[in-house]
C-alpha cells in the first residue's frame, strides 16, 4: 500500500518557485554591487596612476640642474608615465599637465598638477560621470 504525504504536491512545486523569485529580486542588486567594486577599483587604480606621473614629473624637474629640465620634458615624463601604466586608452594630455617653478633661490621648488582628467567608470557611470581630478606634486630641487 502506497503512503501518501500529508502535503499536497503543487506546495513543493510553489516553493521552488518562491527560490527563482528571490534570486531574480537579489541578483540585480548583487551584481550591482560587484560593479561598483570593481569601477572603484579602476578609479582607484587611474588615480594612482595620476599621482605616481606627477611624482615622476616633479622628481625628474627638482633632480636635473634649473634651466636644464624645460617644462616640455617634464611634461613628455609625466605623459609617458601614466600612459605607460594605464590599461586603457588614456585621454591625459600635456594641455592637462601644468610644470610651474615656485620659489626663489635656494629654495626654489618644482609643481607638477595634473587637472581636468576625466575619470571613465563604467559601472557607476551615472553617479560618478562628473568626477574630475585634480593631482599635485611638488619637490625641492636638489641644485642651487
Amino acid at each position: 500500500m502506497k503512503k501518501r504525504s500529508l502535503r499536497p504536491t503543487w506546495f513543493f512545486r510553489e516553493e521552488r518557485a518562491a527560490s527563482m523569485i528571490e534570486f531574480a529580486i537579489v541578483l540585480p542588486l548583487l551584481l550591482l554591487l560587484v560593479g561598483g567594486i570593481v569601477d572603484f577599483g579602476r578609479l582607484f587604480f587611474d588615480l594612482n596612476n595620476l599621482t605616481n606621473a606627477a611624482r615622476e614629473g616633479a622628481r625628474l624637474g627638482a633632480v636635473l640642474p634649473h634651466g636644464a629640465a624645460s617644462r616640455d620634458t617634464v611634461e613628455a615624463r609625466v605623459l609617458a608615465r601614466f600612459n605607460g601604466n594605464t590599461i586603457k586608452n588614456s585621454n591625459l594630455t600635456a594641455a592637462r599637465v601644468f610644470v610651474d617653478s615656485l620659489g626663489l633661490a635656494p629654495n626654489i621648488t618644482i609643481q607638477v598638477r595634473i587637472q581636468g582628467y576625466q575619470l571613465n567608470p563604467i559601472f557607476l557611470g551615472a553617479i560618478l560621470k562628473d568626477s574630475i581630478t585634480q593631482v599635485r606634486a611638488e619637490f625641492r630641487h636638489e641644485f642651487q
